[in-house]
């Protein structure tokens, strides 16, 4: 979970990580412990939706809207 910053719900300053594991490619499982206030705890962390990218090419002839405001700027 490096570069994540989790929030103490207590204190409010950050949590450390005291050891995670990864029990699947998507999810993540940290202990984790407060300084300040002492608070310990388990995050879970996980991937829940993820879809794919679809792109389509796009023909020559397409014309994008700046380049439409291009010519008309350089016209006048």
């Amino acid at each position: 979970m490096a570069g994540l910053r989790l929030d103490c719900p207590e204190c409010g300053k950050a949590l450390k990580i005291r050891s995670s594991t990864r029990p699947s490619a998507v999810v993540t499982v940290a202990h984790v412990y407060c300084e300040s206030c002492e608070l310990k705890g388990i995050v879970r962390a996980g991937f829940e939706q993820g879809q794919f990218a679809q792109f389509s090419p796009v023909a020559q002839t397409h014309r994008w809207a700046q380049d439409n405001k291009a010519e008309t700027s350089n016209k006048k």
